[in-house]
């Protein structure tokens, strides 16, 4: 007795479109992610100013990445690229279906 109208060879081809942005994986030093890790702690739980920010890392003896005194502009930029880092990696790829094809 036949129960289904279909053959039982037959094949499903699907092609798939993925893009995601999250595997785009720059060059990210330990020190620069403790770096953004500590001025998030001080801004967003300490609600510091970058000022503030800045001199309290200076007065630790952190310096930037060119060996210079931490100012203002550069917990800025870090905290700002580490913002958009995180935003990047933990974005949702979007996936599209481009043919579907039964042989």
């Amino acid at each position: 007795m036949q129960v289904s109208n279909f053959s039982s060879n037959f094949l499903l081809l699907l092609e798939l479109s993925i893009t995601s942005q999250a595997l785009y994986l720059m060059a990210y030093s330990d020190h620069s992610h403790w770096l953004y890790e500590r001025i998030c702690e001080l801004k967003e739980i300490g609600n510091l100013s970058f000022k503030k920010i800045a001199k309290k890392l200076t007065a630790e003896g952190i310096r930037s990445a060119r060996n210079c005194e931490l100012m203002a502009e550069h917990v800025f930029s870090a905290y700002k690229k580490g913002k958009s880092r995180e935003a990047r990696l933990n974005s949702k790829a979007i996936v599209n279906l481009v043919k579907v094809q039964f042989i």
